[in-house]
């Protein structure tokens, strides 16, 4: 039975062909042949048609065998390469051997010719196979290293614009198709953009024309899609005349053919991803649909959940800017560690942080008073975590920087990152509070102005009703006591009468001055020196008594219009009675006056450590002959004197104390500059 053969024959001798001919089908075999002797000639040859094998002549005028070899392997073709010679010798041979000829034959003995062909012919095919075995191998391992690539990008936190566009180059690349894109239809199903795109070197790269694209111009396309079936166009021009309109684009780009799977977004069809080929007509393999698949759902799943978390980000986006709109402070706190984990910069600012980031990891708790605090805990503990209430309530806390401010409060249980948490709605309520307590003292000077004029005028009445007697009986007791023939016993009792009667009299003063309420003289002074001069006419009193006494006045401290001498009067009563406070209570202690500016007011600070003032007495303290001391160690006048001085200078006295922690008393004064 006849063997075909194609037969290229590399020799310049017409006649040394023929006897190659003439051995190969004696053979048996049937062959076409076409001799060349120049490379060029051998070239056109290998373009024109696939050859079985090649024999070669070693020596030719202008061209050889291992030329021959050279050209043959720059083009990559693996063909059998026999040499024929008449005249190689045995080193030749074995060096053309080692360049890549099969084998070689002498011309003088061709009946190994056809032996050596069919061994070449049948090892061809083993190397074929081979080849297509390991390109299958390689291709195999290439697709799965492609796979693992594009599956690897998808996973954990990535830019999905990115990974898409990395593995549209993977996957381009596997198919050697010309181009490989990714498509998206519009939200409302009238449009699709091509919103990826891949281009083979050369290839003109076609994603801005493919923008903004009707639906409605695709029905045959659309529809394969919507069922989900894949859409391989071989050659486009054999598409079937229902896709016309989708031809005619396809042809505009110059597709040949194209392979596309859709892409389900959500649990519906949201676009589709594919290749195409602008070169040739193609027909892609099981290895390129299955890539295909893969990468489909994979991108399917990046791109639904990429339009969650922009779902998720404009959900966000609109609780931050509701969140941070807000004019109170929010802040979150984890339940367990009661710190700060999220917040808005309305609660940074109160708490005077620049930042809510700054305010991240702080307890709230820390910063509330001291004498607030176990309040806002027991409320925490069981209005809110126990009868999950959500109560308004107000308390003391400190800024970063120890500023004080008073804050109304609410809070509600919720959950931050899986976390218990307490979301809690903070209002700076200081001012607020300011102006209540102003309102309130308001209201109290005004009782109290009420209560001391009405308690002032039957002062006056019952001053000036006693103190006729008393005059005579002191002025009696002065004539008694003048007298020399007056017994030593008598003139002792006459001596008690005369003291006492001079207590009583000092009283009545007392009485007096307290009820005449006369204008102070004013005149421009200085608060610094009326102080300094009053502390130094007792300091050696204070020095005998352990009495520390602690001076920080203001030195940049401005005059005023007052009374030297009334407010002389208040500094001395107020350090007077801190003086018998502290002796009596622990025969020791500490005052410390202090002067400053504030708010349009000159501040006199009287701080003693002595034993303090009960929250009931400190509601009387100016109260008209209300005294804590024993009888006849006070009248109780001296507070309420110091009272209605300071108010007939348009200023201010006021206490702060807590029994056993001392007693402050600040005396304000406005400010009236000179004319």
């Amino acid at each position: 039975m006849s063997k075909p053969l194609r037969l290229l024959i590399v020799e310049d001798s017409e006649d040394d062909a023929l006897f190659l001919l003439h051995e190969l089908r004696k053979g048996g075999y049937t062959v076409t042949s076409e001799r060349v002797d120049t490379a060029p000639a051998m070239s056109a040859a290998l373009e024109k048609q696939a050859w079985d094998v090649v024999i070669a002549d070693y020596v030719m005028p202008y061209f050889s065998a291992p030329d021959a070899l050279i050209l043959l392997k720059g083009k990559g073709i693996d063909l059998p390469f026999i040499v024929v010679s008449g005249k190689i010798g045995e080193d030749i041979a074995v060096a053309t051997m080692k360049a890549g000829a099969h084998d070689y034959i002498m011309k003088d003995n061709l009946k190994r010719l056809v032996p050596a062909v069919e061994r070449e012919l049948r090892e061809a095919v083993e190397r074929q196979e081979r080849r297509r075995a390991e390109e299958s191998i390689r291709r195999r391992l290439k697709f799965e290293k492609t796979v693992s690539d594009i599956s690897s990008r998808f996973v954990g936190i990535f830019d999905i614009d990115d990974a898409i566009n990395a593995s549209l180059t993977d996957m381009g690349r596997f198919s050697r198709s010309s181009r490989a894109y990714v498509f998206l239809i519009r939200e409302d199903g009238t449009m699709m953009d091509n919103a990826h795109e891949w281009c083979a070197e050369g290839v003109s790269p076609q994603i801005d024309n493919r923008k903004q694209l009707p639906v409605a111009e695709f029905p045959w396309w659309m529809k394969k899609l919507h069922k989900g079936e894949v859409i391989q166009i071989e050659d486009v021009s054999k598409v079937p005349a229902e896709a016309k309109s989708e031809r005619e684009v396809l042809e505009r780009q110059q597709i040949k053919s194209l392979l596309v799977l859709p892409l389900t977004i959500g649990g519906k069809p949201g676009g589709f991803v594919g290749f195409d080929n602008v070169i040739r007509t193609v027909t892609w393999g099981d290895d390129d649909l299955a890539l295909l698949r893969v990468a489909s759902e994979i991108m399917g799943n990046a791109l639904e959940r990429k339009k969650a978390e922009e779902a998720l980000k404009q959900s966000e986006h609109s609780y931050r800017v509701l969140f941070e709109s807000t004019l109170d402070g929010l802040i979150v706190m984890d339940i367990e560690t009661m710190k700060v984990v999220f917040g808005n910069q309305t609660a940074a600012k109160l708490y005077g942080y620049e930042s809510m980031g700054d305010a991240i990891g702080i307890n709230p708790l820390d910063f509330v008073h001291s004498d607030d605090k176990e309040k806002v805990i027991e409320v925490i503990k069981k209005d809110l975590f126990e009868k999950g209430l959500r109560q308004v309530n107000e308390f003391r806390t400190m800024t970063r920087d120890g500023r004080e401010m008073w804050i109304s409060a609410i809070g509600t249980g919720t959950e931050y990152q899986g976390r218990p948490a307490i979301l809690v709605s903070i209002r700076d309520i200081t001012e607020q509070k300011k102006v209540e307590g102003a309102k309130r003292r308001l209201e109290e000077q005004l009782q109290l102005s009420s209560r001391l004029a009405a308690i002032g005028e039957l002062s006056a009445g019952v001053a000036h009703e006693i103190n006729n007697p008393l005059t005579a009986i002191k002025g009696f007791s002065e004539l008694l006591l003048a007298r020399y023939d007056l017994d030593e016993a008598v003139k002792s009792d006459v001596k008690a009468i005369f003291k006492e009667v001079q207590r009583a009299i000092k009283v009545t003063q007392d009485m007096l001055s307290f009820a005449r309420r006369h204008e102070p003289e004013k005149c421009f002074i200085s608060i610094n020196e009326a102080l300094a001069k009053n502390l130094d006419l007792y300091a050696c009193h204070m020095k005998t008594n352990n009495i520390d006494m602690v001076v920080e006045f203001d030195p940049e401290l401005p005059k005023t219009m007052a009374d030297f001498y009334q407010l002389q009067q208040v500094f001395m009563n107020i350090v007077i009675n801190a003086e018998q406070a502290m002796s009596e209570a622990h025969g020791r202690g500490k005052l410390t006056v202090k002067t400053q500016r504030s708010d349009g007011m000159i501040q006199v600070i009287f701080a003693d450590d002595g034993p303090g003032i009960s929250e009931e007495n400190m509601k009387r303290i100016f109260d008209p002959f209300f005294t804590t001391k024993e009888i006849g160690k006070g009248t109780g006048l001296g507070l309420s004197i110091c009272y209605g001085l300071v108010e007939a200078h348009g200023g201010r006295i006021y206490a702060r104390s807590r029994a056993g922690q001392g007693a402050s008393f600040i005396v304000e004064i406005p400010i009236v500059s000179e004319r």
